[in-house]
């Protein structure tokens, strides 16, 4: 504001009393304000969030005493996954204001931990059945929510007597992922000794065997040959060529009734079990 004083003389010079108003400027123009670039980040290890610092917006203006930018939320604030808009305001000293914005871009790049079962041993619940039921369970992590798991075949399918690979993958909410495999095994026949615990497993198809002393930790591997009439199974291995073991099975899915005798480290070791159904083929 700017007051103006006036006065007139005559011709004899004589001057009149002052008069005065005033002249008023309104600044009207609001500040220029630019915003910096859109910003893009990827997440903090371990976390769905990252802490984003950014250049503060250039200011300007026609007349001087023009504010800081404010900008919410403010540089080195902690912005979650996905965008979030950052809008900042100015005022001039006329309290006339402009405003911009930008995005901030948190990127989870970062995989699923996923982690598989050991390998499972299973059998059939009745002596000489073709798959039976498995079921597993995975652990997985994420630094955001939403991780999901699938498994190829998936937990509670029928497992055909053999040894069957399980691919799992881990798909998190961006779409990163991680896979873990392992397999599950499964023997149609297996012979529980009545008082000692000890067990004989085979596929009677491939002739695959495992023989475990589970009070002494041993496991002996194996493949024998198996022959079958009717319900009556038989499998024999002599070891060979090395001939260090003398195996002899004998099991008969009728009467779920079976029996072995294994010669193995100059120790013979003999398996009676008189109901072959719902056995159990691992050590307790």
């Amino acid at each position: 504001m700017t007051t103006v004083t006036c006065t007139v003389r005559d011709a004899a010079g004589n001057q009149s009393l002052p008069c005065s108003f005033t002249v008023t400027v309104n600044d009207l123009q609001p500040p220029a304000i630019v915003c910096p670039a859109n910003v893009s980040v990827a997440a903090a290890q371990g976390q769905c969030s990252a802490i984003v610092a950014y250049a503060a917006p250039s200011v300007s203006d026609n007349c001087p005493g023009v504010g800081a930018p404010v900008c919410n939320p403010p540089s080195g604030s902690s912005f979650p996954k996905g965008t979030t808009t950052v809008a900042c305001l100015v005022h001039d000293s006329s309290n006339n204001q402009s405003s911009c914005s930008f995005v901030v871009s948190v990127i989870d790049t970062q995989p699923p931990a996923i982690v598989c079962p050991a390998s499972i041993i299973a059998n059939t619940i009745n002596p000489g059945e073709t798959s039976v039921a498995v079921n597993f369970a995975l652990m997985v992590t994420d630094n955001c929510p939403g991780a999901s798991v699938v498994c190829a075949p998936p937990a509670g399918s029928q497992f055909p007597r053999g040894t069957t690979p399980v691919t799992c993958i881990a798909t998190d909410s961006s779409n990163n992922q991680t896979s873990c495999s392992f397999t599950v095994r499964v023997f149609d026949y297996v012979i529980v000794s009545d008082t000692s615990g000890k067990i004989l497993r085979f596929d009677s198809v491939t002739g695959d065997y495992d023989f475990l002393d589970c009070r002494k930790g041993t496991k002996l591997t194996g493949i024998g040959t198996v022959n079958k009439i009717g319900c009556k199974i038989d499998l024999k291995d002599t070891g060979l060529p090395a001939k260090d073991r003398e195996i002899a099975v004998s099991a008969n899915s009728c009467t779920k009734v079976g029996s072995a005798t294994i010669t193995y480290a100059g120790v013979t070791h003999t398996i009676s079990d008189t109901n072959l159904s719902n056995n159990i083929s691992n050590c307790p």
